[in-house]
């Protein structure tokens, strides 16, 4: 889906209820881990030195937040163990993403 790419250069996050309007039927009910590996699924073509997508849903759902660990853990990638750090990484991962994705 585009949804992410669009997010990005818009300067703007999501969710899942807001992916969910967006989509429509096409974005089916999904468990927990469902949702988990779509986020890792969405992020595969994602360069190392690059912000994972994924960071534009944990920016805007609590949930996906949550997973967010996980999400980068299945890249290869680090994040901080502490709660608040996390929300501040993430925030960072976002900020990067859309002076990424700005002029895309």
């Amino acid at each position: 889906s585009s949804c992410p790419y669009k997010a990005a250069r818009g300067s703007e996050t999501t969710s899942w209820s807001r992916l969910r309007t967006q989509l429509g039927s096409a974005l089916p009910r999904m468990t927990p881990a469902e949702r988990l590996d779509v986020l890792i699924r969405a992020d595969q073509s994602t360069p190392a030195d690059q912000p994972l997508l994924s960071a534009l849903a944990a920016a805007g759902d609590a949930e996906i937040a949550a997973r967010h660990r996980s999400v980068a853990a299945a890249h290869g990638r680090d994040v901080p163990l502490d709660d608040h750090e996390l929300r501040c990484a993430i925030t960072s991962e976002v900020h990067r993403l859309h002076d990424l994705w700005r002029y895309q």
